[in-house]
């Protein structure tokens, strides 16, 4: 079992799994002296999402089954054993069902614990947590941790006074010398202009809409400016695409390869469409390339019109056709893309560094020791 063998631990984390990104960039990164429980174990994670074929129907099951029966371990073991204060849950606790006995098992462990709910997704719209459950967090909760005023005006008015919004971000690039990264970005700047996208499979397909319009920015990068662009895609899928000019460097991901990709790059694309799910994004794709000072050019969607600024530290697209006109304005223009970068970073410093999230966590978890 993912378990984290402590019995001095009186806080426990349950985490969808701390290689999964929601996880890890709302949580893990921030969680000392905590119990982390996986609630899907990293094999059976890596079952399900390293398959090269989305939704396997057979391996979701078997994630599903194995989750609900690690969950109930985990609490066994903590209502016998390791007797925690305090439950910090990300996202939820049963996959998608969560039959009445689930219910009042759940119900009866969190009685008498302090219970912090995290999510950065539109989970109750989705599926991924039932009704039941939802209703039950609300109820339970001390606090409601979401991303965006959208997220918390999912949650019921009566509730309404235990949410606190916290943005998603990124730890990895806090103390980088971002003059020495962009000045060395900035050296192949004339020579090849790379793009990044970084993200898993069920997000992949609002990259794989715009690929025409990448196709046409590296036709006009090679013909009018004599220069290559290459778009690096890091997922647990491949994009497989015929095009013309656009090189695609498609990379499995793991969170190292994620940070080297994203150093490394001019651009970071964010395209989204716009529909109910996809307002509840928190914009952490933008918010993670801005820490690095990577340009976001992303899509005018939800939350993401509140990461960057139009012209200081991101280019918004408000269609197909912008895709193609924002990149290639990027892409021909060194000052341009130069002040960018450092207004995007600059950004991220002022409204997405992890000091207030790091603080938040930090007094919940003292507070239990």
């Amino acid at each position: 079992m993912s378990f984290m063998k402590n019995k001095k631990k009186s806080c426990i984390v349950f985490l969808k799994n701390e290689n999964d990104g929601s996880s890890y960039y709302r949580l893990f990164q921030y969680m000392k002296n905590c119990r982390i429980i996986n609630m899907t174990p990293s094999n059976i994670y890596w079952f399900y999402y390293g398959s090269k074929k989305a939704n396997n129907k057979i391996r979701k099951l078997v994630m599903g089954v194995v989750t609900v029966l690690n969950v109930l371990s985990a609490i066994i073991l903590d209502n016998l054993i390791w007797k925690s204060r305090t439950v910090i849950i990300n996202r939820r606790f049963f996959p998608r069902s969560c039959p009445k006995i689930l219910e009042l098992l759940l119900e009866r462990y969190l009685n008498k614990r302090r219970l912090y709910w995290d999510f950065d997704d539109n989970i109750i719209f989705d599926g991924e947590i039932s009704q039941r459950e939802a209703l039950l967090l609300e109820k339970k909760s001390d606090g409601i941790i979401v991303t965006n005023e959208y997220l918390a005006n999912t949650i019921s008015t009566k509730h309404a006074n235990k949410v606190k919004i916290l943005a998603t971000t990124d730890c990895e690039f806090e103390n980088i010398d971002i003059e020495i990264s962009i000045a060395k970005r900035k050296s192949q700047f004339e020579k090849e202009i790379v793009i990044c996208w970084v993200g898993t499979m069920n997000n992949l397909q609002y990259l794989v809409d715009i690929l025409p319009a990448l196709d046409e920015v590296a036709r006009y990068c090679k013909d009018r400016l004599q220069k290559k662009v290459r778009l690096k895609v890091v997922a647990n899928k491949k994009v497989d695409f015929n095009l013309k000019y656009l090189y695609i460097e498609n990379i499995e991901w793991t969170r190292q390869k994620a940070i080297t990709v994203i150093e490394n790059s001019h651009i970071g694309l964010m395209p989204l469409i716009d529909d109910e799910y996809t307002r509840g994004k928190g914009g952490f794709k933008a918010i993670q390339y801005m820490s690095a000072g990577v340009v976001p050019i992303l899509s005018d969607v939800g939350y993401n019109v509140k990461v960057a600024i139009e012209g200081e530290s991101g280019i918004f697209c408000k269609n197909y056709s912008d895709w193609k006109e924002k990149i290639i304005l990027v892409s021909k223009d060194l000052k341009l893309w130069e002040t960018l970068a450092k207004g995007a970073r600059l950004r991220w410093l002022d409204k997405f560094n992890p000091r207030e999230s790091r603080e938040f966590w930090s007094q919940i978890i003292e507070e239990d020791i």
